[in-house]
């Protein structure tokens, strides 16, 4: 939200989009999710290590997870899946 400008002694009305949810289900490794944002990937949050069924909720855009399997060592074996999250929808990942 860049275009928001706040004024003193003024009241600002802010707009938030409805979330989306992303239901992700992998087995044991690490996992970071990623949101898209004008080309450049930007750290939402890590995910259990652990095989885990994930409910998380998220605002509208492109979001992208990278994963590596634990019996994997080398970052050439990391999974990348790119996703779209919208308003009132649930977006099924599989790893």
């Amino acid at each position: 939200m860049n275009d928001v400008v706040i004024k003193q002694n003024r009241h600002t009305d802010i707009t938030i989009p409805k979330n989306g949810r992303a239901v992700i289900s992998k087995s044991a490794g690490p996992a970071q999710l990623f949101v898209l944002r004008e080309g450049k990937n930007e750290w939402v949050c890590n995910l259990k290590d652990g095989p885990a069924l994930q409910n998380i909720e998220l605002l509208p855009g492109k979001y992208k997870i990278v994963f590596r399997h634990e019996r994997s060592f080398s970052t050439a074996h990391s999974i990348e899946k790119t996703f779209k999250i919208v308003s009132g929808y649930s977006e099924n990942i599989t790893l």
